[in-house]
């Protein structure tokens, strides 16, 4: 856009003979705003005036508005809210040839008593949920107006997008965020919205540092809207533009954070197949005081489970060997005695006797063909078979019975297993609390130590 000062303009004289020309538009020196008090007065109709009307309205043709956008900084996406916040800068630029002065620099505008006598573009963000002017340590905001009557007006803001995120892929998505900007009230006829792309000035950017704690901006675009902006209540249509935020998601703050925890807590499933305890743990190169604390707490709780997974599994194997080492004891000490007891199932029996029978018949049954075996299972297919095989021949053999107790084999044998899986259960009750205080104990002195420091 052309700036410099030209003379084919019709100018108001608010500086002196000798303070105009062709100067540069630098702001080295700028006239001060109180200049254009004798242009717009109180803003409504002085010299030719009107803050209510574009510059352009009274010719009949259309204020083009150029637009600018420079991302200074910008929050974490809130995925529950689908939105996100941006520190911006928004800089506007159109003539307004009302405006047009005889002095050699341009009048720099800081003070809203004179900047709201001006007009000015009414624009907004369609997608905002909030947006406000930072006003630290003053109102940061300034209009600056050149000889030739060109506006230039920039300002820092902070709004709060809305952001319709696809998380299909999440946390290995992108996603593409708009900033959609248009006139509200003026309709394109009157005011067109335009992005600023005149070298070097860049319409659309963004601050290369930025970077959240899991997104970073990749790229920006501008374009403008594909079809304009349609009210309900007429045929106007109004100007819009729109700009995109390109951003990646950064895979190493999920890794840390959710992966990797639940990586530990998912190969807890892995402890039938007895992994090589010489496996090395999983490495990350970076980690966060936070991490250290969670990984640890997470790493003890992985192997307070392993231990109740090694106890119950021992348990269950060596109660298996055992049941299967006796579970037919009976039957191979009295080889005739079972011999005898078939041999007998053509004789009417008892209701108890034949109840037994059928019991014993349906266990043995069961037990030829030992596919798996449970510690309450086993032990009663082992008491049950011992018994019924005694009852029988209680009488015939009542010496050797009151002299054999026969479920005495099983609970020795399962005993044994059981008081060894206790005393593990035993000494990890003090041994995990006393591994966790201690390890509290140190982290907490180490890093309130750490934070004297500096």
């Amino acid at each position: 856009m052309k700036t410099a000062f030209d003379s084919n303009f019709k100018t108001h004289s608010i500086c002196e003979s000798w303070n105009s020309g062709n100067q540069p538009e630098n702001l080295l020196w700028a006239e001060s705003a109180d200049r254009l008090l004798r242009i717009i007065g109180n803003g409504v109709v002085k010299d030719g005036y009107n803050m209510f009307m574009t510059p352009s309205q009274a010719q009949g043709k259309t204020t083009v508005v150029s637009v600018a956008i420079y991302i200074e900084s910008m929050s974490s996406f809130r995925t529950q809210t689908m939105d996100f916040e941006v520190d911006m800068y928004l800089a506007l630029a159109w003539y307004d040839r009302r405006l047009a002065h005889n002095c050699t620099h341009p009048v720099l505008v800081t003070h809203k008593f004179i900047a709201d006598r001006l007009w000015q573009p009414d624009l907004y963000f369609v997608n905002s949920k909030f947006a406000y002017l930072q006003e630290v340590t003053t109102p940061n905001f300034m209009v600056i107006v050149y000889p030739d009557g060109l506006i230039f007006k920039s300002m820092r803001l902070d709004v709060t997008l809305s952001c319709m995120m696809d998380l299909q892929r999440f946390p290995m998505d992108k996603q593409e965020c708009p900033l959609i900007i248009q006139s509200y009230a003026y309709v394109e006829n009157l005011v067109n919205l335009t992005w600023h792309e005149d070298p070097p000035y860049f319409p659309f950017g963004s601050n290369s540092e930025i970077k959240t704690n899991d997104m970073v901006i990749t790229n920006t675009k501008f374009e403008k809207c594909l079809t304009p902006y349609r009210f309900f209540r007429g045929s106007g249509n109004w100007s819009c533009i729109r700009g995109l935020i390109v951003m990646k998601r950064l895979m190493l703050f999920h890794i840390i954070q959710t992966y990797f925890p639940s990586a530990m807590l998912v190969s807890i499933s892995w402890m039938s197949f007895w992994l090589d305890p010489r496996a090395s743990p999983a490495r990350v190169s970076y980690i966060k005081a936070l991490d250290i604390w969670l990984t640890f707490s997470q790493a003890l709780i992985f192997l307070v489970l392993l231990e109740y997974s090694f106890v119950s599994y021992y348990l269950t194997k060596r109660d298996y060997n055992c049941i299967h080492r006796r579970i037919f004891g009976a039957s191979e000490i009295y080889p005739e005695m079972e011999k005898r007891m078939l041999e007998k199932n053509l004789e009417p029996q008892s209701p108890l006797a034949s109840s037994r029978t059928r019991r014993y018949s349906i266990d043995n049954g069961h037990t030829n063909s030992i596919n798996a075996y449970t510690v309450s299972a086993g032990l009663t297919r082992c008491l049950r078979n011992t018994a019924t095989l005694v009852a029988k021949t209680q009488q015939e053999h009542g010496k050797f019975f009151n002299n054999f107790d026969i479920s005495k084999p099983c609970q020795k044998c399962m005993a044994s297993n059981e008081f060894v899986a206790r005393q593990i259960d035993y000494y990890s009750r003090f041994l995990f609390p006393s591994v966790f205080l201690l390890f509290s104990t140190c982290y907490w002195l180490y890093y309130s130590w750490y934070t004297n420091e500096d």
